[in-house]
């Protein structure tokens, strides 16, 4: 009966090894990861984003931003060169400074622009 016992305590060490393991790859790795080029990875981010009033929750709208190529530029924003979340033109609204939730690589240097499809939820973007 004890052998049984140990015998299923035993098959929780490698889950709770490839979990940690897991974990750190998200972790230190996740810029570099297939999730994160598909869009399955989320970033929360301090932006600039312009947005009528008239925005309405739950609205979508299709959004542009262009990534920073300059070596001089990104260090200003200290971000690695091809950064493409400063600046979201969603409309021809004011700017608006706001931590807005991505998904989707932070930096895409091989791009001169990018289509974000951003959705106005009620308390966030």
């Amino acid at each position: 009966m004890s052998e049984t016992s140990s015998g299923k305590g035993g098959c929780l060490w490698p889950l709770l090894v490839f979990a940690a393991l897991g974990f750190f790859i998200y972790n230190n790795h996740v810029s570099d990861s297939p999730l994160d080029e598909e869009g399955w990875v989320s970033h929360t981010e301090d932006s600039i984003i312009t947005a009528q009033p008239g925005w309405l929750a739950g609205e979508t709208k299709e959004c542009f931003s262009i990534p920073i190529l300059d070596p001089k530029a990104v260090g200003l924003v200290d971000k690695d060169v091809g950064y493409a979340l400063s600046h979201i033109s969603c409309d021809e609204g004011p700017e608006h400074h706001i931590k807005i939730q991505f998904f989707g690589r932070e930096n895409q240097p091989e791009h001169r622009g990018i289509v974000w499809s951003c959705k106005k939820n009620a308390d966030s973007l």
